[in-house]
């Protein structure tokens, strides 16, 4: 019996769970379902077509007709069958509409990682598909040799997550994290010592955990 849609729409449920930049693991098996399901309408559709197609052909054969007027009168005499045939036509564009949603907004949130984590958290890259890590290390690359010095502008895009509310920024070491080189000059990264920092280098920094941006009231 084929099922409408809801296989697919549970795919993008799975998604829908998990935050904007985690994923749960590809669920190969549902999608191999959804897919059956598409054919098992598809196969629908067909037996509908042919049956009327030979029914119309008979009917020529006894009164004559040409095929033009059959085909034009194909769906005119029998709307029960055009009903049934449009539902599974309905069917299989939405099943095909979650399958192409399904990838798509798995792909962007590996594209949103590599911006906002400047990497691929382990536990995206268990989730993944052989396919999409694939998409991620082109996607990578590209990326890294859009902004080269040598190849590109130059310039790490992914520095700055949101547009910076000042120049500098206040932040406190969260770790003895050794030397570290700036625009400036060098610093000792010492826990719970304060700095006043760039926000474009201090943001690695944040999102490494290595300290924390301090919030005035």
């Amino acid at each position: 019996m084929c099922e409408f849609g809801r296989r697919g729409a549970e795919l993008l449920r799975e998604v829908q769970s998990h935050g904007k930049i985690s994923l749960p693991a590809y669920n190969e098996d549902l999608i191999r379902l959804v897919y059956s399901e598409v054919q098992e309408h598809d196969l629908a559709q067909r037996h509908i077509l042919r049956r009327l197609e030979e029914e119309k052909a008979a009917q020529e054969e006894e009164e004559g007709g040409s095929q033009e007027e059959q085909r034009g009168s194909l769906w005119d005499d029998h709307p029960k069958e055009a009903v049934t045939f449009f539902v599974h036509l309905q069917a299989i564009k939405r099943n095909k509409r979650h399958l192409l949603i399904y990838a798509k907004e798995r792909l962007s949130r590996l594209q949103r990682a590599r911006w906002m984590e400047r990497g691929l958290p382990p536990a995206l890259n268990d989730a993944a598909s052989p396919q999409e890590l694939e998409f991620y290390r082109d996607y990578d690359k590209a990326l890294t040799t859009y902004m080269g010095k040598a190849s590109g502008i130059g310039m790490d895009l992914t520095l700055d997550a949101l547009p910076p509310r000042d120049l500098l920024v206040s932040v406190k070491g969260l770790k003895d994290s050794g030397e570290t080189i700036f625009s400036f000059g060098r610093y000792n990264i010492l826990k719970d010592v304060q700095y006043l920092l760039p926000c474009s280098e201090a943001e690695p920094l944040i999102r490494e955990g290595l300290v924390e941006e301090i919030m005035y009231g």
